[in-house]
Parts: structure tokens; sequence; C-alpha cells
């Protein structure tokens, strides 16, 4: 699981070295040093040194595949192009994704183009042909030393200037048929639609709910939501992937529950499961495919399979898979807040229900009073909501200078409320859409604004927010790297005795000499690679990348030779109070 942590560390070292020569000698010594552990036998460290050169690959590999021209200066020009992507804004106003039209080019040779309108422009969709007289200038930089870098952000993304339109828009051309712009006009349409059934700012996070987009929500309701803890709520990720997908799987297995013919000839199960994962996708398309999004998805489709494999599939190696991936394809997402956030609370909260206290409150308890199975479930909740608090607080600290400090207890209310009123809302008025039953749309309003009164009431609270002068990076990685050293472990290392029954202090002696947790120390006969009888136990274990045989003695009766000297020379390790064959 430490592999995706050296993959992003050789990630941040490519974007924290400055100069090409530096990056090249860092890749040089990352290379030495995995030739070295390789010959040393120190296996586990030679992938991760492979793994850190591997990150400073692929952000090379990044870089060079998308190189792209940026404005030199301020510029005015006449610009003809095709609008990629249109979203509106708060106040009536859109921000426009702009490539070149055929026939046309943009201004200093770019590929793209981000464009404001002001509120008294026509509204635009995704695939139109616009010309507008606009004034650009190339992508800024960071406000501040150390800052948010906007320019870097634009320029991954393929931007290479941004502008706002000085006169009225003129639509040339409406848009073409395609399956990608098709996409893009589907979502432009949903959140124009949404908007204007629910007016205000309650359309605003709905919208942000269903596309993706949050440039609709007033900026005093986004403020609030941030300093309440919610603001993950608008981010389209695990919580809002898990509902679609949980609540799709559930409903086709109902529906196809009601078939008879087919309930007796194909698993159902297994098929509305199949149904729920194609939800998720389909629902991330829609969202933009953003990082949180999915990294979700990716985590949902291998749950999924897991469940269909009959295998308990929720895990931090399903999070490490998830994070290799987006990684390897997009590694500049390790530098945003997004994505630093999202796998920074679910490895949390994973890492929690693997520890000892997060499997005592799962437990299925037989006989189990309702009312301890009701205290267990909101302990369970409380614990989850502070560990992600936790997670989370340092992070936004560190990018936003600011955290909520009362996050835990709006997020106790808002997560079940999102997840049980406020997403089937907003899926039920969709679905009615498609019917011609647009009258829902208010009951989904109805249902968000508690929501955002909750983050308004949270947010005026006195001392809800902390602020904090810029943290340095080098702090903020060293906190980072506590907290995965927390998460993450490697073959744990616990005390295993050789005999069932074993005195405390025995136990807590042999603890003390090997750095072990006592109350951690099991029987060897119940490790999953041990075979034990009434006189001995064979082990096989991995350690220091080679496999070990161990034998043990459990009993005070002597094994007869001819089979005692035979068992010890198979063994690497024979542990016996007893003298032993050659």
């Amino acid at each position: 699981m430490w592999l995706p942590v050296a993959l992003a560390a050789g990630i941040a070292l490519w974007f924290l070295l400055p100069w090409a020569p530096w990056r090249q000698a860092a890749a040089c010594a990352a290379a030495a040093l995995a030739i070295g552990f390789l010959l040393a036998g120190l296996r586990p460290l030679a992938w991760m040194a492979l793994l850190l050169l591997a990150g400073l690959g692929v952000s090379e590999l990044r870089v060079a595949l998308n190189h792209h021209p940026v404005l030199a200066g301020r510029v005015f020009a006449t610009v003809t192009a095709r609008v990629e992507s249109a979203e509106p804004l708060a106040f009536g106003d859109q921000r426009l994704v702009l490539v070149p039209a055929a026939g046309h080019s943009l201004p200093g040779g770019t590929q793209r183009l981000r464009l404001r309108l002001r509120g008294e422009q026509p509204q635009i969709a995704a695939g139109a042909i616009i010309t507008a007289r606009a004034l650009l200038s190339p992508p800024s930089g960071m406000a501040v030393p150390g800052g948010y870098d906007l320019a870097r952000r634009a320029w991954f993304d393929g931007i290479g200037g941004t502008g706002v339109a000085l006169g009225p828009v003129r639509i040339l051309a409406a848009p073409p048929p395609g399956p990608g712009l098709w996409l893009a006009g589907v979502r432009s349409r949903l959140q124009v639609l949404i908007t204007s059934r629910m007016p205000g700012e309650a359309g605003g996070v709905a919208a942000a709910f269903v596309t993706g987009w949050q440039g609709a929500i007033p900026p005093a309701t986004a403020q609030a939501m941030r300093d309440a803890g919610l603001a993950h709520l608008l981010s389209i990720s695990g919580l809002h992937i898990a509902v679609v997908v949980g609540s799709v799987a559930l409903l086709m297995r109902w529906l196809l529950g009601l078939w008879r013919w087919l309930v007796l000839r194909v698993p159902v199960p297994t098929l509305a499961l199949a149904a729920g994962a194609l939800a998720g996708l389909a629902y991330t398309l829609l969202a933009g495919a953003q990082v949180p999004t999915v990294r979700a998805v990716i985590a949902a489709c291998i749950v999924v399979v897991g469940m269909m494999l009959g295998r308990q599939a929720l895990s931090l190696r399903l999070l490490a898979a998830a994070a290799f991936a987006i990684l390897v394809v997009r590694p500049e997402a390790l530098l945003g807040a997004s994505f630093q956030m999202s796998f920074a609370a679910v490895i949390g909260i994973v890492a929690l229900y693997e520890s000892r206290l997060g499997k005592w409150l799962t437990a299925v308890r037989e006989d189990e009073p309702w009312w301890q199975w009701l205290a267990r479930a909101a302990a369970s909740l409380l614990a989850s909501g502070l560990v992600a608090e936790l997670a989370l607080s340092a992070i936004g600290l560190y990018h936003f200078g600011r955290s909520g400090l009362y996050g835990i207890a709006a997020n106790l209310i808002a997560i079940p409320y999102t997840s049980f009123v406020v997403m089937p809302a907003l899926m039920l008025a969709m679905l009615a859409e498609v019917l011609g039953l647009g009258w829902l749309w208010p009951l989904a309003g109805w249902a968000m604004q508690p929501l955002i009164a909750l983050a308004d009431l949270n947010a005026s609270l006195p001392s809800a927010v902390i602020t904090s002068a810029a943290i340095p990076g080098p702090a903020f990685a060293l906190g980072a790297a506590g907290g995965l050293w927390l998460a993450l472990r490697l073959p744990d290392g616990r005390l295993a005795h050789s005999r069932e029954r074993v005195g405390d202090f025995l136990i807590d002696n042999w603890a003390e000499a090997v750095g072990s947790d006592p109350a951690s120390a099991v029987w060897l006969g119940t490790l999953p690679l041990a075979r034990c009888s009434a006189e001995s136990c064979v082990a096989t274990m991995e350690l220091g990348g080679r496999r070990w045989r161990v034998l043990a003695t459990t009993g005070r009766s002597l094994i007869p030779r001819d089979r005692f000297a035979p068992a010890c020379a198979a063994a690497d390790i024979v542990v016996s109070d007893r003298r032993l064959p050659d």
C-alpha cells in the first residue's frame, strides 16, 4: 500500500524541483537507490525507489504530452471559436471554454481559451460557434508566494488564455451532433433547467450535486458551506456515487426480482450490481469526470466487482489502487485540495474501521438490545466524523488558511440527510422531469433548503472558523506523511506465541523485548498459514522478501525422532525447549 505513496512522492518531487537538470539528477538518484536496494535484497525499498522514479517519469511525460502555446501578454481580439463547454454562473454570468472553429484560429496560436460573459449575454450552448470582441491575457499565477497557482491549473487544463467579452456575443452556428458535444450539451441544459426550476441558492447547490458545476452557487452560500465543513458535499465524490450506485442497484434488484423466469435462471444480484456500476459511470461522465468523482467511481466499481466475486472489497488496498490509477494519468491532481481532501477523509475512515475500535463498533452481535445497537451506531458515526474532520482540517488550513471548528456536528446531520433525503429527492425530480412531471422540482428545493440553513447556522456560531497564516510546504508534507503512517501499515509484526495458553507475564516480557503491543499478541494456531497439532505448529510467513517456514513445539511430550528430524530439516527456524537434531 506504500507504493502509491512512493509514486506520489516522485510526483511531488518533480513539481518541487524548479530546473530540468535537478529533476534528471533526482531520477538518476532514484534509479541508483532501486538498484542498490535490489542488490542488498531489500525488495520493498527497491520497489519504492522504482515508484519514486516512476512518479518523476509520469510527471515529465504528462508535461511533454500537454505542451501548448500560452498568450505572451494582454491583447484585444475578435475571437471566432467553437464552445467546448458552457457553465452558468451566479447572477446570470457564463463561463465558456473555447476551441478553434473550422477555418479560424485563436489568438496567439492557443488551443483553448476561457471566456467570461456578463449577465446580459444570450444563453450559449456547448458546441455552438460564436464570435465576440474580448480582452484576453495569460492565466494569472499565484496571488501570494506559495499560494494556489491558477496558471498551473489552467496550463494542465490546456488553457492558453483567459478573458472577458467586451460586447455582445453573436451565435454563428448551432451545436452540431456528436457524442462528446451531446454530453456537454446535456450537462449545460441540466444546469439551466435546475437553476430555472429551483431559483436562488437552492438551485445553485442542487445543480452542483447533479452536474458538478459550482459556479451558480451564490458566494455567501459557498463560503457558509466551507466554514461549516460541508463543502465536500458540493464536490461530487464518494457520498454521491455511493447513493447513486446503491439506489440503482437496490431498485434494479427489486424490479428484476418481480420477474420469476429471470430469477430462476440468472443471478439477479449480479445484474443489479452491474446496473448500479453503469449508473455510477454515467453520473461520472455527466459530472465532468473530476478527480473526486473518478476516484469514487473507481472505488465503487472495485467494490461492485468484489461483491460479485463474494469478496470483501472495501479496504485500504482499494483506495491505493484508485490513487495509483489517477496519479498515473493525471499526476498534477496530487497538488490539488480536491484530491488530497477526498483521499485523506476516506483513508482515515477506512483505516478506522480496519482498527480494533472500528471492528468493535461494527461487529454483529446476536440478541443485542436495540438501544445498544443504536448507541454503537451513533458512536460509529461520531468517530467517522471526527476522523474525517481531523484529516480535512489540516488540509483546509494549508490550502485556504481557514477551517471550520464545528464540521463534525454539522456532518453528523448533513451526511445522513443528504444521503436519505436530498439525493433521493433530486433523483426523483429528474426522473419526474423525463415523465413530464416538472412540478416535483419544488419538492427537491424544499429538501435542499434545510441543508443550506444548517450551513448558515453552523457558520454563524461564535468562533466557528479558525484562520492560520501560510503553512510551510515541508510542514504540511510532514503532517501528511504522519497521517499516512498511522493509516497504512506494513506487515504488522504482532507477537505470535507458540502455545494456546501463555501467562501474561511471559507475553508482556516478550512484547517489551520485540517492541510489540502485548494486547495484540495472538496464538500461532490462529494465523491463516499455520497448521497445529497437540505437539507442534508449522507456519509459513513472508518477511524480508522471502518465505520462511517456522516449526514450533507446543507440548511437553517429546516427538519421536524419526518424525521430528525430517520436520526440523524442512524448516528454516525451529523454536523448541529441547535438544534438537543436527
